[in-house]
């Protein structure tokens, strides 16, 4: 039977698609491409082990991730075989062809996260389909519908849907002993021809930004204290060597990074075990003999709460906090895309140099399905505007719009007097001039769209909230008036968060009291959020003498040390500079412009790693939260993917000894390792083989985040990429692209209020 289009056509879709397009990855300084060939290799071959006619069912997580590995998207999936994509794990599941008529495939694959809760919507929907089979071959033909394993016969002929379609079941990355468990005791476990992995992990959303897109990757780690996450990461670091050499130096800070740090190593010493008892060669190297990546620094989100808790101030940031980035781009009403052509914009509202504007407030609010927008490097003017402060941002785009608007006049002057070869040349750079202007008139759209709410009163009151927090006030009463004014709760909690966590903790007569206000104000699902706030570290009493589990147990030199006087960060605000004043936004100077005066905690870390390093710093590093460890890998460039001294695998094993039972005990160790342990040189931690030099005179470094990034410290590490005194072009990558509102939900309960009216 011939393949059918997998989903309908939108009519804005064609419109769309290139706007829609995943990162070329282009100009990466490393080959990010590799990646995603990896990943579409590992798509291909689970469909062609799947012969015929299939039908994909995705987990909604994944359907926006699918195009970071395969740009074609469905064009790629028809070419082989899958006739069928599923809506998700919500809906029923229905087969039916162009005609109207049941069609029902030879397979239908499901890729899904590994959770509880998909596992029941899992069977929950295989449970549905075959009773309507079994219900409607009984009426028909009086036989078939059993739930029992169907046979391995591939069914190709042409009437497909009179045989029972094989289930198979790939989790993505990996799978779980649970997860099969919770699908046994549904009953629908024999009904899976095959259950397996499509180890689809990381994920190149931008030339220099990877991510494992695991949605609840913060809650899981350090919520609920389920660290199954951080095998992932382990093995994502594993594929990340594999293809781009062993990488040489190495450092985490915090604990969930020392206990991912420890589970990568013990991955490349089991593999060579397993080599050597098969008799392959272990002499043969990683990736490239010149390892393309030079530094891995692995980063624990506990070590800085505080940075995706404020509020960003550059263009990207913003659009994340509120419109939503996901997956690399954004969802939008059509009318913010203003596809009109130029020669119509002069007829309708004119915004910044007379382009287009976004249509008004009553022309937006029509129903019409949102587009996506993907928001990367393919569009020139936004890779150059996206890390810029709101205060240059609209400068910026005037200016372009004026350069734009004496282009189109040059050009009409010469399509008018020059001669033909020269109308010519002329109408070749047409297409790109249009494309400059649609991409230009977006941008200037959203600027628009969003302008109302970053030029609001309320908004400046929030930032200077902040800042006074951050600079060691407490705002007790504004945290008060926010709850009895009924502030979005993700806002209140925030900024208690906030409070907190720069003040040492809360005072004890005003927490009460605000926890007590929270609940009656919002509703007692709060309560749990509240609570898991006090288990991660975001929200504790000032006079608690219960050991704090993100700034380490009393007596040490954390946070919780303080008895809410708020010293320890007192002084570490002193000794990061964390906070700059009289800031150039138009020219900036320093890190700290990404939120005018605050400089991320997380990439001053990354500044400390170079000059003066990370073991010259001891009374930093003893304020923050986990161990600190640093180390060259041995035999790089000659052993089977290298590995870490003896001595780094013991202190490892000490200092996360009891951290792998969850959150709670692991980062109350208090204090910081040593940047060397014990038994290893200083000198000889840091030598070794470096990794490839770039033609910019730099080297690669990949910045870890272990619980998410905020765009707000990925604009700070692109700034410190570009600044000449910097040695590295660094690479990010986390488990996840969060910002505070992403935070401080991931600790609040999905519970059904059944009181509320």
């Amino acid at each position: 039977m011939a393949s059918r289009p997998a989903v309908p056509h939108s009519p804005h879709q064609a419109v769309t698609t290139a706007r829609a397009a995943p990162s070329t990855l282009e100009g990466s300084a490393i080959p990010l491409a590799q990646l995603r060939s990896l990943g579409r290799q590992e798509l291909l071959e689970i469909l062609q082990r799947a012969r015929g006619q299939k039908a994909l069912v995705l987990d909604t997580a994944l359907r926006g991730l699918l195009a970071c590995i395969v740009p074609e998207g469905t064009k790629f999936l028809r070419q082989h075989g899958v006739v069928h994509l599923c809506r998700g794990l919500h809906s029923d599941l229905s087969f039916l062809g162009p005609d109207g008529r049941e069609d029902e495939p030879d397979h239908v694959l499901y890729f899904v996260r590994p959770s509880l809760s998909n596992m029941r919507l899992v069977a929950a929907q295989i449970k549905k389909r075959t009773a309507q089979r079994s219900k409607s071959t009984t009426s028909g033909r009086g036989g078939g519908g059993s739930m029992g394993r169907r046979g391995t016969g591939q069914g190709n002929d042409s009437s497909g849907s009179l045989g029972q379609p094989r289930y198979l079941l790939y989790f993505v990355p990996h799978k779980t002993f649970i997860c099969e468990q919770v699908l046994a005791d549904e009953g629908v476990l024999d009904c899976f021809a095959e259950i397996g992995e499509c180890q689809l992990d990381l994920f190149p959303l931008d030339t220099d930004v990877i991510s494992l897109e695991l949605e609840a990757s913060f809650k899981n780690c350090y919520v609920d204290g389920d660290n199954t996450m951080l095998t992932t990461v382990a093995r994502s670091l594993q594929k990340l060597e594999r293809t781009f050499g062993t990488i040489p130096h190495i450092k985490s800070k915090g604990t969930q990074a020392a206990i991912a740090l420890r589970r990568f190593l013990n991955l490349k010493r089991q593999e060579y075990h397993q080599e050597q008892q098969a008799g392959i060669s272990t002499t043969s190297t990683f990736g490239p003999a010149v390892p393309e990546i030079d530094t891995l620094v692995l980063l624990d989100r506990a070590v800085d709460f505080i940075s995706p808790l404020l509020t960003p101030l550059t263009y990207e940031g913003i659009i994340d906090e509120f419109i939503g980035i996901h997956h690399g781009g954004i969802k939008i009403d059509p009318g913010l895309v203003g596809d009109a052509d130029p020669k119509e914009a002069g007829g309708r509202g004119k915004g910044v140099g007379g382009l287009s504007t976004p249509a008004s407030s009553s022309s937006l609010s029509t129903q019409r399905d949102p587009v996506t927008i993907a928001l990367n490097s393919n569009d020139a003017l936004y890779a150059e505007i996206r890390d810029l402060h709101l205060e240059v941002l609209g400068l910026q785009l005037n200016e372009k719009a004026m350069e734009m608007r004496q282009t189109y006049a040059r050009v009409k002057e010469e399509t008018r007097d020059g001669s033909l070869n020269e109308i010519h040349d002329v109408v070749k750079t047409i297409p790109a001039l249009q494309q400059k202007y649609k991409g230009l008139n977006l941008h200037i759209n959203i600027a628009e769209f969003l302008k109302p709410t970053t030029g609001h009163v309320r908004f400046q009151q929030r930032w200077q909230l902040e800042r006074s927090m951050v600079e060691g006030e407490t705002r007790y009463e504004d945290l008060e008036d926010m709850i009895a004014a009924y502030e979005p709760v993700t806002q209140v909690l925030r900024l208690l968060a906030l409070q907190s966590l720069t003040a040492g903790g809360i005072k004890a007569s005003k927490y009460d009291l605000l926890k007590r206000e929270v609940v009656q104000s919002y509703g007692y699902e709060y309560l749990f959020a509240l609570g898991n706030m006090e288990q991660v570290g975001l929200l504790r009493k000032a006079d608690s003498q219960l050991s704090n589990v993100v700034f380490g147990s009393i007596g040490s030199a954390g946070f919780s040390s303080s008895s809410g006087t708020g010293a320890s960060w007192t002084n570490l605000r002193r000794l990061l500079r964390l906070v700059k004043e009289n800031v150039d936004t138009s020219v900036p100077d320093d890190i700290a412009y990404v939120s005018s005066g605050y400089a991320p905690l997380s990439v001053r870390l990354l500044q400390l790693s170079q000059n003066p390093g990370w073991a010259a710093c001891p009374e930093i590093f003893k304020l923050l939260p986990g161990p600190m460890v640093e180390f060259t890998q041995t035999n790089v460039g000659g052993g089977r993917g290298g590995g870490a001294p003896l001595a780094v695998l013991q202190e490892l094993d000490r200092v996360i000894g009891t951290a792998s039972s969850g959150v709670g005990e692991g980062m109350s160790g208090g204090g910081a390792v040593p940047a060397t342990p014990k038994g290893v040189d200083s000198t000889t931690a840091m030598a070794g083989k470096g990794g490839k030099m770039l033609p910019s005179g730099k080297k690669v470094m990949v910045v870890y985040f272990i619980g998410g990034v905020s765009f707000m410290e990925i604009a700070a590490m692109r700034f410190l990429s570009r600044q000449k005194s910097f040695p590295f072009q660094i690479i990010v990558c986390s488990t996840k692209l969060i910002n505070g509102n992403v935070l401080v939900e991931s600790t609040i309960e999905n519970l059904q209020n059944q009181l509320r009216r």
